[in-house]
């Protein structure tokens, strides 16, 4: 499931640099809210980018509120610090 993700995510990095290159070559900018097949294209590739990166962000949020919720020392203050209750 990650290398779909991943996968997905560099596709749409492609058509975003794509779309970029394209538009430079052009010398003048069609308005990105015209429907155009390559502004749709982009559209979606950022939109695709977008649910990647904020996916990421919550997980990790997720993932903090988790360990602040469940404090464990890790491996090395457990060597390096007495416990508490060996005192």
């Amino acid at each position: 499931m990650a290398c779909v993700s991943v996968c997905m995510s560099v596709e749409a990095v492609r058509v975003a640099f794509e779309f970029f290159s394209q538009r430079a070559a052009l010398g003048f900018a069609i308005p990105e809210w015209l429907p155009t097949p390559d502004n749709l294209q982009y559209h979606s590739a950022v939109s695709q980018l977008d649910s990647a990166v904020y996916g990421i962000i919550a997980d990790r949020q997720q993932r903090l509120a988790t360990a602040q919720a469940s404090p464990q020392r890790s491996q090395v203050s457990q060597q390096l610090l007495p416990s508490s209750s060996s005192a």
